[in-house]
């Protein structure tokens, strides 16, 4: 196991989906396209979860990948 899910839901609840959930995203994340937003939730979460990259899904069938500089 790398990593326990209840931990992990545990702290994407708390740094990521708290603080965006019902809040105007572009207070929060400065031109907030889907690619910004996922280079944010991945800088808001490497410092506790081992990331190996972040889907970030638009529609069903849009997204961005982002795998860190």
């Amino acid at each position: 196991m790398v990593f326990d899910f209840f931990e992990l839901k545990k702290i994407v609840n708390q740094k990521i989906l708290d603080r965006l959930d019902h809040h105007f995203l572009n207070d929060i994340i400065p031109q907030s396209t889907a690619e910004n937003i996922a280079i944010w939730i991945w800088n808001e979460l490497k410092s506790e979860v081992p990331l190996y990259q972040i889907k970030l899904w638009e529609t069903p069938t849009s997204y961005v990948i982002y795998e860190g500089e």
